[in-house]
């Protein structure tokens, strides 16, 4: 399952927090936060979603396994790619049935 994490530490372009995308065996989130909880480290494989820049299409680039200090990490949410088709087709219909905004 894919996954977002947010971790407590400095990205390499010096912003606050450091977002990682990784793929583990977790079924589910109350699985991977179970995991998250029993272990000091673990060990995930993590994507880059890159842009080609001639065709303009979006991919996820394998980045290899990485092990992070679950001490760090502050937010986990499954990740929704935005960019398939079943996704965009979602929001569409979503925002066409939201109320209008209060004034």
């Amino acid at each position: 399952m894919r996954f977002m994490m947010t971790l407590s530490m400095p990205s390499f372009s010096n912003n606050l927090v450091h977002q990682v995308i990784c793929d583990h065996d977790a079924k589910s989130l109350e699985d991977f936060t179970n995991i998250l909880n029993d272990l000091d480290f673990v060990t995930v494989a993590q994507y880059y979603n890159i842009k080609d820049e001639a065709s303009g299409e979006r991919d996820w680039e394998y980045k290899g396994e990485l092990t992070i200090n679950t001490s760090l990490i502050g937010k986990v949410q499954v990740y929704v790619d935005k960019n398939t088709p079943a996704e965009r087709y979602r929001r569409e219909t979503t925002l066409s049935l939201r109320p209008p905004a209060r004034r």
